[in-house]
């Protein structure tokens, strides 16, 4: 990764070198490139089937997948206002049961 950040260096590489970071690329070359078996590998991806099912698929290595969408996800699940609505229709469902089972 260029750490300069006037763009990125497109360059094939040879190895990894620890400590570097590295993105875009392609998983069968990475795979050729390295000596790893699945569980030394924790492979990240944005995207469910280029990414992540095929690192499972055919290589068995283990997966963690980036989903911007749930930062907003879990903001929203852990502020007050979703807490307080959530308790008052758990309290409208609690009640709506033990209504109907004290109907004849």
């Amino acid at each position: 990764l260029n750490e300069k950040r006037d763009g990125l260096l497109w360059a094939p590489i040879e190895n990894f070198e620890r400590g570097e970071i590295y993105r875009d690329g392609c998983l069968t070359h990475m795979k050729k490139l390295t000596p790893w078996n699945e569980r030394n590998v924790l492979y990240m991806g944005d995207h469910i089937k280029n990414d992540l099912i095929d690192a499972v698929k055919h290589w068995g290595w283990r997966t963690c997948a980036i989903i911007k969408e749930l930062e907003d996800a879990v903001k929203c699940h852990n502020s007050i206002e979703y807490r307080k609505t959530l308790s008052y229709f758990e309290k409208i469902y609690m009640l709506s049961g033990k209504a109907s089972r004290e109907l004849p």
